[in-house]
């Protein structure tokens, strides 16, 4: 899933950034991966990722906690790369599936 949407938006990557992830839940956040991003490997388009760079998720995510910085409000506001598979974890494990990106 966190794949195949990497594959779709990997035009976006070379750019500033990748538009942000929608879940049909309405939850969302960004999900980058590039020579840009601290993701491994390192590259614009690679095949796939083993860690990917997540930030500003629209609520809050249990799982992402570990991972964050917050702000005073308490909101995360800064996410180091994690695991793509803790990725895709936060997104169908708890019955999120993706149906869109921003544009």
């Amino acid at each position: 899933m966190i794949k195949e949407w990497l594959r779709q938006t990997k035009g976006y990557a070379n750019k500033i950034s990748r538009p942000d992830l929608i879940c049909n839940d309405g939850f969302s956040m960004s999900v980058q991966a590039s020579t840009f991003t601290f993701c491994e490997p390192l590259s614009d388009v690679a095949d796939s990722y083993s860690k990917i760079c997540v930030s500003s998720p629209s609520e809050a995510e249990p799982l992402l906690e570990p991972y964050g910085v917050e702000n005073k409000s308490g909101t995360i506001i800064f996410l180091v790369c994690i695991s793509s598979i803790l990725t895709f974890v936060i997104i169908m494990g708890i019955g999120r599936i993706i149906f869109r990106s921003v544009k």
